[in-house]
């Protein structure tokens, strides 16, 4: 029975671990530096979801007037990718 238990609780973690977040690029900016040129635009209104996609942030933002949009960020240059804003 114990077998069972610890068994149990080793699988339970491992699966844990495996859908934990990849963590940022190495040489990467702190995300509070790379989201200060989504907030400066004029137009922001606040941000909805931040995470770590295919080395880059992804950022999911909304407007002032209430339109939601998806930027990607560069981790080490805080630069926009390039045609990935787009609205959804």
């Amino acid at each position: 029975m114990r077998i069972l238990v610890a068994s149990a609780l080793l699988i339970g973690f491992h699966s844990t671990m495996a859908l934990a977040d990849p963590p940022p690029p190495p040489g990467s900016k702190p995300v509070s530096e790379l989201l200060q040129s989504i907030e400066k635009s004029p137009d922001f209104g606040y941000i909805d979801e931040v995470e770590w996609e295919d080395n880059a942030l992804e950022v999911k933002f909304y407007t002032k007037t209430g339109t939601k949009k998806k930027v990607y960020l560069d981790p080490k240059s805080g630069e926009q990718l390039g045609g990935n804003q787009r609205r959804y």
